[in-house]
């Protein structure tokens, strides 16, 4: 057995496939495959035989000592399997990425009977796909989102130049012959910018054939995409991750939430990862409240004494910033969701809670603040960054001793009525700290997948 986990637990995956004759191709970046797979694995399989295929991965991720970290499903399951293996030195990570149809929104956009017909075997037993069907997943895999990628432009002309006629095979029944052809004659030129550009051109094209020639297929794939996302809009996705950052200035937030997006594992984890200051920012509202106010923008600074203390904002005027503050946040669940359907980590350097905790907020009513922060989307992680004031205020002297031991203890307050959330100690070196975040991030996904391991 190999002394590389993720190899190990890929060749017996692969081996159990095999012997239990599952139709199934890797589609993409397999030529290191299983010593090192990249971020995922790309592996289609047929209808027939998914939920095997979904046992096996199990029984073999259990055998292995692999856990479940994660799941970004679609529809049938189907989607990327994050799994993690504890080692001495560092963790194991493996994504799998499985699926019988290859589809933007529930509509196909490759072929499922070309893809079970051209595979071929490498010698060391994986089953991956020709070269046509390899060149046609690395352009249109990415949700067709309209980017080739530069690392896979040359490998997608060596494909063409081996097998253009499986490449055009597998685009005919979704895009019509015409589509696949001009698609062909660009991609064999390397003509990029016609391909991302023409790319909403050929979403309509999948669209129009898949409701001329199979309609009530599908609308039965749409109702199951789109009640799927719906079922994970309610009920939380189960991969991505809301982490917020609190604590007073100069506690060390932003090094950390730069640190911690760095790192190679959040890397492999999660496909997005966004760092966020204070707001989510959305545009129509702002312009919106900008036209009522005829102004620019919207101004929710406090003043500032010459020196430098902060009057606070009054009562009625504090409630009303308020509550447009939430509005914006509780707006955020839908952008907030999507971003975690699609396996992101969003990080807050400071987040609505921060508004208990400013000078300019403390004539607000407190069952305001108290009421608007349980409306507002609640993060899976809230980590308190906790320092003496003295050292806080050495780093940065804007606020006085006392007021960062006030801003202190209002932030222990919101941990105690806040889980999950967590204090950690920020003398400790920087990268400890991280790793301390990684932690936890690992732990709550771990928490909110362990009864997930079998269908």
């Amino acid at each position: 057995m190999s002394a590389n986990p993720t190899a190990s637990f890929l060749q017996e995956f692969f081996r159990c496939m095999g012997e239990e004759n599952i139709s199934y191709c890797v589609l993409k970046n397999f030529d290191h495959l299983p010593e090192k797979p990249g971020r995922d694995v790309d592996i289609w399989v047929e209808k027939r035989d998914f939920h095997k295929c979904l046992r096996i991965m199990f029984a073999v991720s259990k055998s292995h000592g692999w856990r479940l970290l994660a799941r970004s499903q679609t529809f049938f399951n189907t989607g990327e399997y994050c799994f993690l293996r504890r080692g001495h030195r560092t963790d194991n990570i493996c994504i799998l990425d499985i699926s019988p149809y290859l589809h933007w929104r529930g509509i196909n956009y490759l072929d499922d009977e070309v893809l079970a017909q051209r595979q071929h075997t490498l010698p060391n037993g994986i089953k991956v796909a020709t070269p046509g069907i390899e060149a046609a997943a690395l352009i249109f895999r990415g949700r067709m989102m309209g980017v080739i990628k530069e690392a896979d432009r040359s490998r997608i002309t060596r494909c063409l130049e081996e097998d253009a006629q499986g490449f055009l095979e597998v685009l005919v029944e979704p895009f019509g012959r015409g589509v696949a052809e001009r698609i062909l004659q660009a991609a064999k030129a390397g003509d990029w910018d016609f391909l991302e550009q023409n790319m909403p051109q050929f979403r309509r094209a999948i669209l129009k054939r898949a409701l001329r020639r199979r309609p009530w297929f599908q609308i039965r794939q749409w109702l199951r995409y789109f009640g799927a996302s719906g079922k994970a809009i309610l009920l939380g996705p189960t991969h991505g991750f809301f982490l917020a950052l609190l604590g007073p200035d100069g506690a060390g937030k932003t090094t950390l939430a730069r640190l911690l997006l760095e790192k190679a594992a959040v890397w492999k984890i999660f496909g997005r990862r966004e760092y966020r200051y204070r707001r989510f920012h959305i545009p129509w509202l702002k312009r919106l409240t900008s036209k009522i106010k005829n102004t620019e923008v919207v101004n929710i600074d406090a003043e500032v004494r010459a020196d430098g203390a902060i009057i606070p904002l009054g009562p009625v005027k504090a409630t009303v910033y308020l509550i447009y503050l939430a509005l914006e946040y509780i707006l955020g669940y839908f952008y907030l969701n999507r971003f975690k359907m699609n396996g992101g980590l969003l990080i807050f350097d400071r987040y609505f809670y921060d508004y208990l905790v400013f000078e300019d907020f403390q004539r607000a009513p407190a069952w305001i603040l108290r009421l608007l922060a349980k409306l507002v989307p609640r993060p899976d992680a809230l980590i308190y960054l906790q320092n003496d004031p003295e050292i806080i205020h050495a780093r940065k002297p804007e606020r006085s001793v006392q007021e960062i031991a006030r801003q202190a203890k209002i932030c222990e307050d919101l941990v105690a009525l806040l889980p999950p959330a967590y204090t950690l100690q920020t003398s400790k070196d920087p990268e400890e700290l991280v790793e301390e975040i990684k932690e936890i991030i690992i732990t709550n996904l771990l928490k909110r997948n362990r009864h997930f391991c079998s269908l």
